[in-house]
This record gives structure tokens, sequence and C-alpha cells, in this order.
């Protein structure tokens, strides 16, 4: 035995081989565990051994000292491919080990579910084969949690009730060990709810015992019985009063549980919670104890089959087109809009609209657009705007209940809006002033349209060319008709074509993303009596039914909560403000006490869409506001208004103290949280004080010296990177109201990363932060050359070139955290900025993201991109730089931890990208360029017909309602997985001569993502900088606070 176990775990197979051909050892002799040759070579995995073994007739049920068969230790160690060899030789996969476990147990501890259905699909398996406590393949997947065990099995047959030695079925055990995951599939699956083990437990008194809500309310739904008692006489009312488990008390009884019911010893539920501490549950079982009351509280939650009466619509658009006076009008009367139209002739009215100073003090910086210029510029003008967000809650002819919100044109605002712009469940009007030019029109409200449309989340459906699954409702109002003397029709209506011609141009536009109403309304906004404003209330109510469809019928509770809720903006009305916790306890205190969390949540989702309250995001728990019309125009509108910023601290820097006395409104210790969770500032310490810094206030001027280019660490051989962000061709000014939030964001990380060589200066529309040796500098850029922009830059020593590209790779990582934030819509194409002219610091030339994805088609990092503005200098022996240069920081190591996109798998494609390429590959193409031939391209030919059948509607002659390029895209990546890859289809699509979508991949494309090394660890320990994970793609970064 000793030989053959030396030739064995030598793996000299030819060896082996030559003495078992000798007949000299017993092949089947054990050791003293024993273990025969078979088991040691399963052990060791060698498969070549065991086939020889097997050949010469060593026997493959042979079982060691445990009864462990070699199949048993196959599938211990997970080695299909050993039992295959063993399955092909004659093994019996039924035969158990000591414990009563067979393959089937052991697949299932080990949980692979890929080797236990290839051992379910054998013949002869018994699936509900039992061990000696009588545990079947079943309950030890149970017992581990392991869902696709639990799956593969029950496909097979296994019997869901099977009780073990103590009458423990499968869904038992999946609950004592709080495997919810399993126990949602077993009940699903119709695994018994009632059946009782040896001490009489229920699968409901392990989920009251445990907490297990979710798995609660399903074994409620599936009406198992609330009041059933173990041998111990306790109820599941009884366990969970118990253990404190409060959210399932408030199941069972809306389950209809006795809540007056005694366990064995005589003692209710209520005495239970109480002799435990839980006291919260004891009064809510002492409030519960009126029938009556307890059954109005159910049936507050019921949904009853009328719908909400409220939606929100919001009004976008430049000051001074008339959004307020609109506004006003949709609460007017006949006699009242006689008296507004006869005051808004008056010369004041009318110099106010025209722009003309009311007071030499009340300038501001406004968006404006002027026919001369006709584009979007920045000027100082005169004239009254909306502070803030003003919130209206209206009930209008025709329409019933509507909450208005009228959005500030002017930018100072801009920094909040995405908070309360982007749901789906509203209605939005774009107003454009018919006293500016077509063009200056259109650039208006293409703006406004690009603005909404950065600040609408992604949805994960993508539909036919690009849709998203519920676009948004848009209608375009043009006002002012009168003061360009528009002819009228015989209804006394305005109307002009160039209005007609400007909404198609916006359809065709934004057709993927919004719902834009064929037929604008050209209107008076001072006269509501007239035919174009009923035929916008008509247009208005039709919307309305559009938005409520897909949301929650009305409630009780919901009705109970509005009746509540002036009550609760009255008790706090100096800072009506909760937390989520402090809410779920107010509602439940004064509205329903049975209310789940989750009732809380819809309530709350309702609620918003009604314009009731508005829910703030944040951590480590949301923010409710009680009154919109407080935040938006009370505290949003003063503390953002031209006024109070032009007598703000030129630093932007404010004690508690400090602010209070600028703003005493409310507690200045309550509102500065409240403005750190709308990330308009952030705490920090100054010299031991506390500080509130506010970028948005800061107007101090860039000192010289920032970027000094003396600097002698800094010479010819440092190491130099710089990009810029720009958002896509078309759109304008979408970053200069996001740049305040990012100088948040840079504050927040140097607080995060607490380190003494760290230092943060920030300026208007500017940040340097030095980590160390290295420095950079992330500003706002805005000129004719390149446009809006955001540059980042990076420079070091020599020899601190991988450090320095970490360095801007955590900066840029920041910058996509806040885009993520407050444009989660709105792809920033990626420059690279030349090196040796950043170095040089001479104006540097930008490589735009399709020359750089281009250059790396062929991943090779060595290629040579022109430099057209290097041919100007003398100095300059070659005008052409290197990839590694521009994007690598001309160091070669940078390389060893980049994937470059051509071999980025499918997956990583964004889903902004998916849906560009969809509305470029649906539609037919004349010449068959479209999504059909794509798939001939990538060898899916035969999927074509199948695609194109699961995405059209059951009519073949209506629009598809899915992408077929989506669905292509998909059924790519599922079929070849790693071979699907970003460069393969690039060059599909050259070669399907689709220049206008290869050059759309091209500029969304991701350039590269970073793979985590130690070398790269160590590299970062050299340079003298710490690392940190980066927050876009995982990798490891360089960036010392």
């Amino acid at each position: 035995m000793c030989a053959l176990l030396s030739f064995i775990e030598d793996g000299h197979l030819s060896d082996l081989k030559e003495f078992l051909s000798q007949n000299i050892v017993d092949i089947n002799c054990t050791n003293k565990r024993g273990d025969g040759a078979l088991h040691i070579v399963v052990r060791l995995g060698d498969h070549e051994a065991l086939k020889l073994l097997q050949d010469h007739g060593a026997d493959v049920n042979l079982a060691n000292s445990l009864g462990d068969t070699p199949a048993i230790l196959a599938a211990r160690h997970g080695d299909k491919e050993s039992l295959c060899i063993l399955i092909d030789a004659g093994a019996d996969l039924s035969l158990a080990n000591k414990e009563g476990e067979t393959c089937l147990h052991t697949a299932c501890n080990l949980g692979d579910a890929a080797l236990l259905s290839f051992i379910c699909s054998q013949p002869n398996i018994n699936i509900d084969q039992q061990d000696l406590d009588g545990n079947s393949a079943l309950h030890i997947a149970c017992i581990h949690g392991h869902l696709d065990c639990s799956k593969s099995l029950i496909a097979s047959g296994a019997t869901l009730d099977l009780p073990n030695s103590v009458c423990a079925t499968p869904l038992h055990l999946a609950l004592s060990a709080k495997h919810s995951h399993v126990t949602m599939y077993l009940l699903h699956a119709g695994a018994d709810c009632d059946v009782q083990d040896w001490d009489g437990d229920a699968p409901i008194h392990f989920a009251a015992r445990q907490g297990l809500l979710a798995a609660m309310q399903t074994l409620c739904a599936f009406g198992s019985n609330v009041d059933v008692a173990n041998k111990q006489g306790l109820t599941p009312l009884h366990l969970a009063a118990l253990h404190g488990h409060i959210e399932v008390i408030r199941c069972l009884c809306l389950a209809g549980c006795n809540t007056e019911v005694r366990n064995g010893d005589g003692i209710k539920a209520e005495i239970t919670a109480l002799k435990h501490g839980h006291n919260a549950i004891a009064d809510l079982l002492n409030r519960l104890k009126n029938s009556v009351l307890r059954e109005q509280f159910t049936n507050q939650l019921v949904p009853t089959s009328q719908p909400i009466s409220r939606v929100n619509f919001k009004f976008l658009g430049h000051s001074g087109v008339g959004k307020t006076t609109l506004i006003e009008s949709f609460q007017s009367g006949y006699f009242s809009n006689l008296f507004k139209r006869g005051k808004a002739n008056l010369p004041v009215a009318n110099s106010l609209l025209k722009g003309i100073a009311s007071s030499p003090n009340n300038t501001h910086i406004e968006m404006d657009i002027t026919p001369r210029s006709n584009s979007l510029t920045f000027d100082t003008f005169s004239y009254q705007y909306t502070r803030g967000i003003a919130v209206k809650q209206v009930s209008v002819s025709g329409v019933g209940d509507l909450a208005l919100w009228d959005f500030s044109g002017q930018d100072t605002y801009f920094l909040v809006h995405h908070h309360f712009l982007g749901c789906t469940r509203s209605i939005y009007a774009v107003v454009i002033n018919l006293q500016d030019t077509p063009a200056v029109q259109f650039q208006q409200a293409s703006f406004w349209l690009s603005f909404l449309q950065a600040r609408i989340r992604p949805s994960q459906s993508i539909g036919y060319c690009g849709r998203i699954s519920n676009p948004l409702q848009i209608v375009v109002i043009a006002t002012h008709p009168d003061a360009v003397r528009l002819p009228r029709d015989a209804n006394g209506d305005y109307f002009t074509s160039g209005i007609e011609d400007l909404v198609l141009q916006l359809q065709q536009q934004f057709q993927t993303t919004f719902r834009i109403h064929s037929d604008p309304f050209v209107l008076d906004a001072r006269a509501p009596g007239t035919n174009v404003m009923r035929c916008l209330r008509q247009q208005l109510a039709e919307m309305k039914q559009n938005v409520i469809h897909g949301i929650p019928k009305c409630t009780g509770f919901l009705e109970g909560t509005l009746c509540w809720l002036p009550n609760a903006v009255h008790q706090y009305e100096h800072f009506p403000v909760m937390d989520w916790d402090t809410f779920l306890h107010a509602v439940r205190s004064n509205v329903n006490p049975l209310a789940g969390e989750e009732h809380v949540k819809e309530l709350c989702a309702q609620l918003q869409t009604m314009g009731e309250v508005h829910i703030l995001h944040w951590q480590p728990q949301d923010v409710v506001v009680l009154s919109p019309q407080w935040l938006c125009e009370d505290i949003i509108g003063k503390l953002l208004s031209i006024e109070f910023i032009t007598l703000a601290r030129v630093t932007g820097c404010y004690t508690v103290e400090d602010f209070q006395a600028a703003f005493t409104e409310c507690d200045a210790s309550k509102l500065l949280v409240l403005l750190e969770q709308l990330q308009l500032c952030t705490h920090c310490e100054n010299d031991g004080e506390l500080e509130y810094e506010f970028p948005c206030y800061n107007m101090v001027e860039a000192i010289d010296g920032l970027w000094d280019s003396q600097d002698i660490r800094y010479g010819d051989c440092a190491s130099y990177i710089g990009l810029r962000l720009k958002t896509p061709p078309g759109t304008t000014h979408l970053l200069h109201s996001v740049f305040p939030r990012i100088q948040v964001q840079l504050r927040l990380a140097t607080k995060r990363y607490a380190d003494p060589e760290c230092d943060l200066y920030q300026w208007f529309r500017g940040s340097k932060l030095c980590a160390g040796i290295l420095e950079s500098m992330v500003t706002l850029e805005n000129d004719v050359a390149c446009g809006e922009c955001i540059e980042i830059k990076v420079r070091g020593p020599e020899g601190t070139g991988m450090a320095c590209f970490y360095f801007i790779e955590e900066l840029l990582g920041i910058v996509q955290v806040v885009m993520s934030e407050i444009c989660p819509s709105l792809h920033l194409e990626r420059y690279a900025l030349s090196q040796r002219q950043l170095r040089n610091h001479a104006t540097p030339y930008c490589f735009s993201p399709t020359e750089l994805a281009t250059a790396l088609l062929d991943c090779d990092l060595n290629v040579c991109l022109h430099n057209p503005w290097l041919e100007a200098c003398e100095s300059s022996s070659t005008a052409d730089e290197t990839l590694l240069s521009l994007i690598a920081c001309d160091t070669p190591e940078v390389a060893d931890v980049m994937v470059l996109w051509p071999t980025l798998p499918l997956r990583e494609l964004s889903m902004g990208c998916r849906r560009a390429l969809s509305a470029l590959m649906d539609p037919s193409d004349p010449l068959g360029k479209d999504w059909c031939l794509l798939a001939v391209q990538l060898g899916l030919t035969d999927s074509v017909a199948h695609l194109d059948a699961a995405v059209h509607p059951s009519h073949p002659t209506q629009i598809p309602t899915l992408s077929q390029t989506s669905a292509l895209l998909e059924r790519w990546a599922a079929t070849e997985d790693n071979e699907a890859t970003l460069g393969k289809l690039a060059r599909a699509l050259i070669s399907l001569g689709r220049e206008d979508a290869v050059d759309m991949l091209l500029r969304l494309v991701p350039l590269y993502q970073l793979i985590d090394t130690e070398d790269e660890e160590k590299e970062c320990t050299e340079s003298g900088t710490k690392t940190v994970t980066s927050p876009t793609n995982g990798a490891r970064t360089n960036l010392s606070r």
C-alpha cells in the first residue's frame, strides 16, 4: 500500500501505470483510515490517475472508515469531472456514509447548485433520501440557505413537506436559520404553512420568534393560522411580544389575530411585552383592545377604488416669460381676469417685462437670451424673479386639484432644482416668450428640456428607439402673443406656425425621454377665460389621468394623514421637518398604529406625488419636509436669492452663531443640518471652532501663484496629467449649477480621509487640493474655445506618474459621484489635455473622446496622436503625443492595471449608451443597415426572427414596444459572455457602415477600467501617498487626504 500511495502522490502517471501492470499489490487495499487508492486520488483531484485505477479494477464503491465512498468525496470537493469518471465506472450515488449522507447531501452542504443539478439528473436517484437525522438534501440546502440548490431539488421532485426526525420540514429549518429568501421560495412553491414540528411550532411560530417580517407577511397572506399555539401554549403573538418584534406584531394584528389570547400560564401578550421591557408593544396592544377602533385601523390600510385627487404640475422657463402670471390665472375667475388685464397693461408692468430696473440696487445674474447674440448668456439685469420655487395647491375647473410648482429661472437656484425635478409622476410645462426670436425660443426650450432630462433617473427598461418606459408628459406654452400682435382665428385664439415647428423640433430631439404634446398653447397668461386656456385645462385633465393611472389608489390611511398634516405643520411651524423615524412614530401615533414601514413608504410616495410633503434622501435616514412651501420659498427662496448672496460672506464660511445672525427666521443649528442634507454646505473645524462652508456663497477670486510655473519641484521632468469634462453636443450651461456641489464633495472627501498633509483651498468656481507632494486643480471653465467644462489637472515631481494618475482618478470619481446624484442621465464626455503643454504651462490642446477611443481600438498605448497646436511651436521637434502620456501620465506601470475599452465586456456599456444606440439602430434603414444586419455581423442570424417577435405587440403592424437593438445586445452577451466585447461591437458597426452609431459609441464608451493589484499598492507606498477605493470603479487610488 505504501508503494502504491507513493506513486499516486508523486503524480508520475507513467510510473504508476508500470507499477499497476506488475499486479504486485491489492489495488483495493486501504490505509489506517480506511481510504483506498481511489479516495486518495479523488482528494488530490488527479483525474488521469483516477481513470487508470478504475481501468485496473479499483472498487468505485469502496467505503472508508467513515463510510465515505469516492463519489461522496468527489461531491464534497465539488469535483464534477471525478464524479463523472466514477459514475461511468458504475459508482452507486445512493450509497450513504455512517451519518446517512449521500452525494446529494454532500453537494447541498457545499452549496454547488451545478453539481447538485448534475447528480439529480442521474438515473435511480432518490431525491428524498434521508440521513440519520431524517434530513433530506432539501433540508440540508435550507439549513445553509442555498437557494439555487433548493430550486434544483424542488425542480427535480423533492418533497416539500417531508419531516425529519423531529418532524421539522425544510420550511421550519429555513425559518429557524433566518434564510428569508429560501423561505419565500418554499412558500411560493407550495410548502404547507401550518404543519407543526415536534414542539408544536408551525412555520408562523418561527417567523414570529425570529422577527422575519417578510416571511410573516407571506404566511398571513397564504392563510396561515395566526392564533395557533405550540405545546408551551405560546401563540405567534406571544413569541413576537417576548422577543420585541413590533413590526411582526402589527402584521399579526392586521391579519386578525386575537390580542386577548392567553398562553399556557394564562398570560396575555401585552403583559409578556411589559415583563420583558417592550413598552411600545404593550402600548400598541393596549390601544388595539377596542375592536371597533382596530377594525377601523385595519380598513384604513385597504386600498379603495378612488385615485389620488392631486398631482404636481411643474413650470419651467426663464424669468420674465410669464410663469407666475400664468399660475395666477389658473386660480382666477372672469372678474379678476378683467382687473388683472387692466393692471398688467400699466407702463410700469410693461417696463418690468422688458427688464428695466426698478431699483438700482436690485441687480442679479440672470440667464438671458438676446436677439443680438441668439445664444444663452449670463448678463446682469434687474427685474422681479420668483424666489426659489413657488408652490401652490389649487383647484382648477375641469382638471381638479393640482399642486403648481413655479421653478425660478434665476440661475442661483439651479443648484437645488434636482431635488424637486425628474419625477415621472408629474406634468411639466416649458414656457417661452414670443417676444424673443424663434432661435432664442428654441434655445430656451431646449435648455430646460435638457436640464430636466439630465435629472431623470435612467430606467433599466429600454423601449423602441431608446425610449424610457414612462416618458414625462410635457406641454409647451408660448406667452405674450399680444405683444407681438399675432393674428387670431375665428375662435379668438392666437396662432403661429413657428411654434408648431418648434414643438416638432423638440419632439425629434427629446423623443426618447419626453412625450411632448403636439399642439403648443399660445395664450395670454393674464386671460384665464380664453378658449385656448380651456383647451389647456382639457389637456391637463387627460395628462392627470395618465399620471394617476400608475399610482396606488387612495386609502383611508392617506385621507387620515391629509387631515393630520395641517396640524403637524402648525405644531412644527418654525421648522416643519422630521427625520424618518420621527415621522414614522408621528404617523402611527396620530393616524394609524398598525401602519407598517412599507405602508408609510407608499403613503409618502403618494403625498409627494400630491405635493403635500417632500422627501430628502439622506444617510443614515431620510428626511420628511412637511411643508414644501416652507422649504422652497421661505428657506431656499431667501438663502439663494441675489439679495442674500450679495450680503453673504465672501468666503462662504459661517459659524452657527454667525449664520443665526444672518438668517433669523428659524433655529440655525437645525437649519444648517437641513442645508447639509440639501448638499448646499458641509461642516468642518477651523481652529477648533465648528464652521459651515457654503461654496455657493464663495466669491473669493483666485490668487496668483496657485499653479506656479516657477516651482522647482515641477520642472521639465515632472509628471503632469489633465482632462476636461464636457456635456454632450447641443447642450449648454448644465455644469455651472453643479460645480458648487462638487466643491462640497471635495470638502467631504478631505474630511473623510483626514490627513495633515492634505490641504484644500477653494474660490469662486475653482478648487486646489494638495496631497503631500502632489497638486491638483479642479475648475469650471467657460470660454469661446472650449465652452463650459470642468477641468481637472494634477502634477507631481519626477517619478510620481503612478501617484498622479490615481490622484486624478480619485478626483474624477468625486465628480462622477456628484453627477450621478444631481444629473444621473447626463453623460460627461472626457477630453484629454496635452501633457507637453501642461508641463510648459501653455494653453493645452484638448483631444476629443472620439480621437482617444479610435486610437485605443487596437489596445496600444504607444499610438501617437497629432497635436496641431504644437506645430506652431518652434521648439517642438514633433507635434505628436502618445496615448500613454495623455491618459496614463507617461507611466508604463499604469498600463498594467488598465483594461482598455475594446476588451471590456458588453455589460460595461452604460444604459445611456445602450439607449442612444437603440435610437439609431432600431428604425428600419433604407439600405438595411439596422439592428437586423447588426445581428448578422454579430453571428446571431438565427435569433433575428425570435427577437423581432419578442419585442412586437400582438398586432404585427404596430410599433414595437421594446428595443430590438437592446434585446439583441442582451442575447449576444448571454450567448457569448466573455467574447461579447465593446471592441467587437465597434468593429461590427464599422463593417456595417454606420458612422453615426460608431461616432456615438466612441464618444460614450469608458476609455478603460482599472484592476486592483499588489504592485499598485507597493507603488502607492513608495510615492508616499495613501490608497483608497475609487467610488466609480473600485480600483485603488492615490488621493492622500
